[in-house]
């Protein structure tokens, strides 16, 4: 377009030329197009003289706020310099440009090399694929502008819920102080080993990771979608945690930050047990399966912030029934519920837990304070029902959370 429009203002200065018998008019006339003209032909060839690779490749994991980057390897294999060259990714939604991508910069001489990174980070969590990339580059004149298409761009970023920098959970390490001796190969065995002795629980759907020898051929062949055997470990000192899934505990349009919070929480504290070799389980109801961690050996802290990146209020089934229908698996450990809810439903749920565990504890997200604006910061514990723990919005958890008893 402006090259067309130069050649326009070239086309009226010739034609004012011509009428008032103006040599110099002549002389600014073909300047107005030559120069133009002659950048646009030594940048032309740009897309097979200029090579663009993503170095960065694979998959990346982080958590939502965190930062990442993604080199870009340019290589001009022409003569012409190329000036501006600029690097950008077609991000998907949840995933968002680092501000100082604007300033990655970087003017490119003929026949050589440079590399930009791109910085992004995740708002939200989930898992995503970046699939494309691009170059920007300008002439020497700075009058054209140029795109080239980076090829093969294959990126899985899996955006993890944030974690709370929580030093340690005082009721957490009294759990681990029943902790016995553990043999991490006991339940692949499906069978008793030292201190630990499992029994079968049941089967459950197929998920990534899960040894083919586990497959429960029957059960698969008529539900027509593999299952694997699920053993049960009557280990003391575990911990398993029940995240609310159920859409009718955050039910209102507002709620998303209450359930994020939510999350956080069932990261936060699978992290410290992990931390302190305390095995753990995370139950919940979501629309896919009960189990978000498969119940066998200690789950590691990936498997379990894998699962929490992908979980959403999309459940039908209340809390108190998915403790009720599981909670034998807690066998003498302790079990964690993490919701929105304090009603009913939690007091079944409350009640469930104390019978199948040798202690519970709860945690409650304030979902109303959530949808108010202002709330003012607490920096003391406030304990609900039963030894309920309240997050409100405006909260800190970290302090919450280490100086609950």
């Amino acid at each position: 377009m402006l090259y067309w429009g130069l050649a326009a203002s070239a086309g009226v200065l010739s034609i004012i030329a011509l009428i008032y018998d103006l040599e110099q008019m002549y002389f600014i006339a073909i300047t107005v197009v030559a120069l133009p003209w002659l950048s646009r032909w030594l940048s032309s060839g740009v897309d097979g003289s200029l090579r663009a690779a993503v170095q960065t490749s694979g998959e990346i994991k982080l958590h939502t706020g965190d930062p990442a980057w993604v080199r870009i390897a340019i290589y001009n294999a022409g003569r012409v310099p190329r000036a501006l060259c600029r690097a950008s990714l077609d991000l998907p939604r949840g995933l968002v440009v680092l501000q100082s991508e604007i300033d990655q910069a970087d003017t490119l001489g003929p026949e050589s090399a440079t590399h930009l990174d791109v910085g992004f980070t995740p708002v939200s969590r989930g898992v995503y694929t970046v699939s494309g990339a691009r170059v920007l580059t300008t002439d020497f004149m700075g009058v054209f502008e140029f795109t080239v298409r980076v090829p093969s761009v294959d990126l899985m970023v899996t955006a993890w819920p944030k974690l709370y920098p929580v030093r340690g959970i005082p009721w957490l390490e009294n759990q681990s102080s029943n902790l016995e001796s553990y043999d991490s190969h006991a339940l692949d065995d499906g069978a008793s080993h030292g201190e630990v002795a499992t029994d079968f629980y049941g089967v459950r759907q197929y998920h990534p990771g899960d040894e083919i020898r586990r497959i429960h051929w029957p059960s698969t062949a008529r539900h027509q979608e593999f299952t694997v055997i699920e053993y049960v470990s009557q280990q003391r000192g575990s911990v398993t945690i029940y995240l609310d899934l159920d859409a009718s505990s955050y039910p209102s349009v507002g709620d998303d930050d209450a359930f994020e919070t939510a999350v956080s929480l069932a990261a936060t504290v699978a992290a410290v047990a992990i931390r302190q070799s305390i095995p753990v389980r995370v139950v919940g109801q979501g629309a896919e399966d009960h189990s978000l961690v498969p119940t066998e050996g200690i789950a590691s802290l990936e498997v379990v912030l894998d699962r929490l990146a992908l979980v959403d209020r999309d459940g039908t089934v209340p809390l108190d029934v998915v403790v009720r229908r599981t909670a034998r698996i807690a066998h003498e450990g302790g079990i964690i519920l993490v919701t929105a809810r304090n009603d009913g439903v939690l007091k079944r749920a409350q009640a469930a837990a104390a019978l199948a565990s040798t202690s519970s504890r709860t945690l409650i997200v304030d979902a109303a304070s959530y949808a108010a604006a202002g709330a003012a910061r607490r920096t003391e514990p406030v304990r609900g029902r039963n030894g309920a723990l309240t997050f409100a919005r405006g909260d800190d958890p970290v302090v919450l959370l280490e100086q609950a008893q």
